[in-house]
């Protein structure tokens, strides 16, 4: 597959590629979960299936432990994301991973459950306000999500379905965030999903 971040070239002026294109053999990582029957964890595993020596690569801790979380990959990053799943916290929370190599420690994304600058500015004006049919298009903000699928698509991670919940309220959901590098938007699935999978078919299409 191409590495990330040598995807595209062009000629310069002098006959010279603006950037060497690359490609490399895929790498599976793993990371969180339940480890026994009472203790979750947040450490990563990386499975080199060529079992080449220089691809024996680790990755920190997570900061908390995280089980029925996502792992995304975002090639424009580079950057590894660990996101929602039943931890301490009660709203959603994203930590991020900098694979360039400057970043030795997870450090906080954000709430993948908020919107846009524009969104949340929009979703503000109109709270409370003489606009009764308005939809928040990011009503999860408080809540937090597991069971959820995810799947980087067209280099964008994606966040599928799952359980909302806050407190002691548990509900399937059909709601879906798409992460564009800063800002989480939000989309919907055409049916509620919880624990299910999904698998990507092409770079353009789930």
């Amino acid at each position: 597959i191409a590495t990330a971040g040598r995807i595209e070239t062009r000629c310069k002026n002098g006959g010279e590629w603006s950037v060497e294109l690359k490609c490399e053999v895929p790498l599976v990582v793993i990371g969180g979960g339940e480890i026994s029957d009472s203790s979750g964890d947040r450490s990563f595993e990386v499975i080199d299936f060529e079992g080449r020596p220089e691809c024996n690569i680790s990755i920190p801790d997570m900061r908390s432990q995280r089980t029925f979380h996502n792992i995304l990959y975002h090639p424009n990053g580079p950057e590894i994301l660990a996101c929602n799943g039943l931890t301490s916290s009660g709203a959603a929370t994203c930590d991020r991973w900098d694979l360039t190599g400057t970043n030795l420690t997870w450090t906080l994304q954000g709430n993948p459950h908020k919107g846009t600058y524009l969104e949340e500015m929009y979703t503000q004006l109109n709270s409370g306000s003489h606009y009764q049919n308005y939809e928040d298009p990011n009503p999860h903000k408080r809540y937090g999500r597991y069971a959820a699928e995810s799947l980087t698509v067209d280099s964008r991670p994606v966040i599928l379905g799952g359980m909302v919940n806050k407190e002691d309220s548990h509900q399937v959901t059909d709601t879906a965030r798409v992460y564009d590098g800063s800002d989480w938007s939000s989309c919907k699935l055409g049916t509620k999903r919880a624990f299910f999978c999904a698998v990507k078919l092409q770079e353009s299409l789930i």
